[in-house]
């Protein structure tokens, strides 16, 4: 019983993430932050620009 609800809990906070980054994606495919304002927030904004910095240093190291 306990597998079923943990793989339930599980299955919608991946549809979540999911969604919220799909449209992320759309929004930054769509929106260009000047002309037309970006719709996510700039917490979200921020939180995957410092991703994007953490992966480009990490391949860096690699090279």
């Amino acid at each position: 019983m306990a597998y079923f609800v943990a793989h339930y809990f599980i299955s919608v906070f991946e549809m979540v993430f999911d969604t919220i980054f799909m449209c992320f994606c759309e929004d930054g495919k769509l929106n260009d932050g000047f002309t037309e304002q970006y719709y996510m927030s700039k917490e979200l904004m921020i939180f995957v620009e410092s991703s994007q910095n953490k992966l480009r240093v990490g391949d860096e190291a690699k090279n």
